[in-house]
């Protein structure tokens, strides 16, 4: 049976981007060279513009954090055959200002959502929005969404509502099978690839069940897939580079 491998990274959040998760990662993606590479959302953080945001994060400049968004993407999207871009709630927090009534803020989203994009055509990558219907991308029988869930059973809801699913947003790696008379329906969360503590955190217990890896797997020429979880233990991940089927 003829299998491509992809590989879903997620929760990247610009210059929140963990270095070392980044250093291995790129080092893993070489050697794994999947044709199907998936961005599953929060490419960026933009913590400066997003509702209820602090007086100290209003006044964040978001150049740096832009910059390596966009570096991350151009490093990710560089190889790869089939390639997506899954905006997150914290990416659309750049096209909801396209309705501000402010004109400067209006006008430098007008200019940057522009610029993301093209940039993406650019590199062959196709963009979904952050919807709850209309951001679910389907390759084969693998379904792939940001997330609209969190908590402890953000991964059961994700798996109630979408069936087999790979998920963002909520950071943490759960597995969850959901009975179904034709066999459990499984959900999986990718976990992040951002620093686990950050200042909008720090009191917040449920940020102990975060963890840093990825998704990555092979996708059947008829649509079945097998998926695996990277995750970080210590200062290492321990992946696969090659698969085979028996």
């Amino acid at each position: 049976m003829k299998a491509r491998r992809f590989v879903i990274a997620s929760d990247t959040h610009g210059d929140q981007l963990d270095p070392l998760v980044e250093k291995k990662f790129f080092a893993w993606l070489k050697d794994w060279n999947p044709e199907i590479r998936i961005h599953g959302g929060d490419l960026f953080d933009f913590a400066a513009i997003r509702n209820g945001a602090s007086q100290e994060e209003k006044s964040m400049s978001m150049a740096d954090d832009y910059e390596a968004a966009m570096d991350f993407a151009k490093r990710f999207f560089s190889g790869g055959e089939t390639k997506w871009y899954l905006k997150g709630n914290h990416c659309q927090r750049l096209w909801d200002l396209l309705d501000k009534q402010d004109g400067v803020l209006r006008d430098f989203a007008e200019q940057k959502t522009k610029e993301i994009e093209k940039k993406m055509r650019a590199w062959g990558v196709k963009m979904l929005p952050y919807d709850a219907r209309k951001g679910v991308l389907k390759i084969g029988k693998m379904q792939v969404i940001h997330g609209y869930k969190s908590g402890i059973n953000a991964t059961r809801q994700h798996a109630t509502i979408y069936r087999n699913c790979i998920h963002g947003h909520d950071h943490a790696q759960g597995i969850v099978p959901v009975e179904n008379l034709d066999g459990p329906a499984l959900a999986m969360g990718t976990g992040c690839m951002c620093v686990i503590d950050m200042p909008y955190n720090s009191r917040q217990t449920n940020k102990l069940r975060h963890q840093q890896g990825w998704v990555y797997g092979v996708l059947n020429d008829d649509g079945t897939y097998q998926a695996f979880q990277a995750k970080r233990v210590g200062d290492s991940f321990t992946v696969a580079s090659n698969v085979k089927t028996y």
